[in-house]
């Protein structure tokens, strides 16, 4: 095949898809450097492989969309601890878990296939559409109590198992309580730390700068008291 020009020897070479093999199979010239012809300039080579392309932003879901996600079970626990004769039957029913109960509880999810997972990976469910594993559940534990910190936690690494504490900061350090200590080891273990207001007030009872004391204000004391995580409020 022959080409006019210099136009076509360019046109040539541009569609020769960029391969060094097909280019150097047309060119005639030595290619040791002392033997070429100095005059002529050599042409450039480009690599035919596709650029990488930047990542784009997960695509966030609507509101419908994540209505739709949101399927993944939620047990909360209260206090972890024997009942005693002072407990009223709502605190019994609804708030105090016996340690051989919450044993039993976490046995049957592992033996039934559940597996537990973090806020932050449900979230990303609910917006992006992450993959969450086979049979998700959260396991939530409330206000700050000191069995949560020991037996629940205990209880909870035994079995490979992950927890999210949300604490009432109001109470740290007090007897029956978490203590900063206890927020360094359930986060040192990998557990989610969070928020549960800073004395328990009812959100809808909330106005002006209660919202900041009870939301604000609690959630940034947890870090300055220990919390190696990131939190959160609930």
């Amino acid at each position: 095949m022959e080409f006019d020009g210099a136009v076509a020897r360019r046109t040539f070479l541009a569609g020769a898809l960029g391969t060094a093999g097909l280019v150097a199979a047309g060119c005639s010239t030595p290619s040791t450097p002392d033997l070429q012809d100095s005059t002529k300039p050599s042409p450039v080579i480009t690599s035919a492989r596709p650029r990488p392309q930047p990542l784009k932003p997960p695509k966030h879901a609507s509101a419908s969309e994540i209505i739709k996600r949101a399927t993944v079970p939620v047990l909360c626990y209260h206090q972890l601890r024997n009942w005693t004769s002072r407990d009223t039957q709502y605190n019994r029913i609804n708030l105090i878990c016996p340690p051989k109960n919450f044993h039993a509880h976490l046995d049957a999810l592992a033996e039934n296939g559940w597996t537990t997972i973090s806020p932050g990976h449900y979230l990303r469910h609910l917006t992006t559409g992450a993959a969450l594993p086979p049979k998700p559940v959260i396991l939530s534990f409330d206000d700050g109590t000191a069995g949560q910190a020991h037996e629940g936690l205990a209880q909870l690494t035994r079995r490979g198992m992950t927890g999210t504490f949300f604490v009432m900061t109001v109470v740290l350090g007090k007897p029956r309580w978490m203590s900063t200590r206890d927020i360094h080891r359930l986060a040192d273990a990998g557990m989610t730390i969070g928020s549960h207001t800073w004395d328990h007030h009812a959100v809808s009872d909330l106005s002006g700068s209660a919202w900041k004391v009870q939301l604000e204000q609690s959630r940034d004391s947890l870090p300055q008291r220990g919390a190696a995580q990131r939190c959160s409020s609930t």
